[in-house]
């Protein structure tokens, strides 16, 4: 043997662990001379050998009694390390997973993947803590726990900013901090180890993980501000009416309408309601020019400005009135969708111009998507036996007694990172029949139907706050389209095509 000793024992390592060599040759670590017995007959030393032998075996850095190891401690901070690593990687496998199949936009499933990659990442270290908390026999298992801690720390640190940035609570803004906390724990623990003199090459190391925190912060941005907003959304809302006929008796006008909605724009569009009313308007003429008094009288924000030199307008009774457009449908970019309705008027009628008015309410597909049901989920205000009232609606929705029907859905955000780091989302919209008979008798068998919309928390669709609401809308693009102010015609004139017809 040259005068050298076949086994050298060398001073324990920041574990406790003491490396032995044959020849140079690393056998592995040993925490025990138990251990250390072990790993000798394994390389074909005898089983009595003795450990005392000075012509055989060299301690340094202390003698056979030296073995500082703590197994209990090592196995303790080795499973606080890995099950924070599998509850990190379980959580990015989550949101990756939902967004890289389901996401709405194609920067949110980008961003899925990469979280998918990055609890690919956090699993693997996982493992890789099991050698490197043992015997540190795979030559990448520091890099890989190092890499996994420190993608941890920039994903919860990304994530914590995320509901920060929201400014709303939920059960994961706990989840968040703790898990932040372990992370930099971890880090402190690899550090005071220097991990960094096991890693290969620790430059490339730190590249990547800068690289990898780039690109997920990168994609979420991508993914939340510019593409939902840089998509085009437009709409089209029209009517126009079709050839009138009278029936046999001559007592009954049939005017055909033809509603018309397509969605010009680059995103899918949510239909939360659309209704179109049809109404009968009746004027007051005189032949003398009226005065600026007279048009004092006619102000009716937002229409201010709408005043007649000769006409005043006077009564708006609801001829028809109905929806177009069942809550939860949605276009695609590109769909043109028909409704047609045959409306019938007494030619007794005293009308003078017929007017028609529609309203659309809608989301953006591209920011938030709505339940399956949404269309089934309708409530009445009133028990469908009985037909007697049950339930008002919130104050700024209807008057204490008019009647409607509620359509309410879950609204989920754009990607699943959104859907965790903010509170749940309802849409609800009412479909209004008001009672005019409260304040006025005589209007028992007229009505002026509507809707409202809100999106809002559970329990909260009363509490309706402008300056909220328009926030929320926008981060979901809900909007509203009129349409079909311009389709007025006179009355007698489609009598007269009738009986020309």
């Amino acid at each position: 043997m040259n005068g050298r000793p076949l086994v050298i024992v060398h001073p324990p390592d920041d574990r406790g662990l003491r490396e032995v060599t044959v020849r140079n040759q690393s056998l592995g670590r040993a925490w025990s001379l138990r251990d250390l017995h072990k790993m000798l007959r394994r390389t074909g030393f005898p089983r009595d050998v003795d450990l005392e032998d000075r012509a055989r075996i060299r301690w340094k850095g202390g003698n056979s009694q030296i073995w500082p190891h703590r197994r209990w401690r090592q196995r303790v901070i080795g499973t606080a390390m890995a099950l924070g690593l599998v509850a990190t990687g379980g959580i990015l496998g989550k949101i990756g997973t939902i967004d890289a199949f389901r996401a709405l936009t194609y920067g949110g499933r980008v961003a899925g993947v990469s979280f998918i990659a990055g609890a690919m990442i956090e699993m693997l270290a996982a493992f890789a803590v099991l050698d490197y908390w043992r015997r540190r026999q795979i030559k990448y298992s520091a890099a890989a726990v190092l890499f996994g801690v420190l993608v941890a720390v920039a994903a919860h640190i990304l994530l914590l900013l995320v509901h920060i940035y929201g400014g709303e609570y939920t059960y994961y803004l706990w989840l968040w901090p703790t898990l932040l906390v372990w992370s930099l724990w971890a880090l402190w623990v690899l550090h005071r180890q220097h991990v960094w003199k096991a890693i290969p090459h620790p430059r490339g190391l730190t590249v990547g993980v800068v690289a990898s925190a780039v690109l997920a912060a990168g994609n979420l941005a991508y993914s939340q501000v510019y593409l939902p907003y840089a998509s085009n959304g437009a709409f089209r809302l029209s009517i126009d009416f079709g050839k009138p006929t009278l029936d046999q008796g001559m007592n009954v006008l049939h005017l055909p309408a033809r509603l018309r909605y397509k969605n010009d724009g680059d995103v899918r569009l949510y239909v939360l309601g659309g209704m179109w009313r049809m109404y009968g308007l009746s004027t007051n003429f005189s032949e003398s020019a009226r005065e600026m008094k007279d048009w004092k009288r006619d102000i009716n924000p937002p229409y201010e400005l709408d005043f007649r030199r000769n006409s005043a307008e006077a009564d708006w009774d609801l001829i028809d009135s109905g929806g177009f457009s069942a809550p939860g449908d949605w276009l695609e970019p590109g769909d043109d969708f028909k409704h047609e309705r045959l409306v019938e008027i007494p030619v007794k009628s005293e009308f003078d111009i017929i007017h028609v008015d529609l309203e659309l309410a809608m989301v953006r597909g591209d920011r938030g998507t709505l339940d399956q049901g949404f269309a089934g989920s309708w409530k009445p205000s009133w028990d469908l036996e009985t037909l007697k009232h049950q339930e008002d609606a919130p104050e700024w929705v209807a008057d204490s007694g008019d009647e409607y029907i509620r359509y309410q859905s879950r609204i989920f955000h754009s990607n699943e990172i959104l859907n965790v780091t903010r509170s749940p989302r309802y849409v609800t919209v009412w479909r209004v029949i008001p009672d005019f008979s409260d304040d006025n008798p005589a209007e028992k068998d007229d009505t002026d139907p509507y809707q409202r919309a809100i999106i809002a928390p559970s329990g909260k669709e009363g509490e309706y706050r402008e300056g909220e609401q328009s926030k929320i809308w926008n981060r979901f693009g809900m909007s509203f389209v009129y349409g079909g102010s311009a389709a007025q015609v006179s009355f007698q004139g489609l009598i007269n095509a009738a009986k020309e017809g």
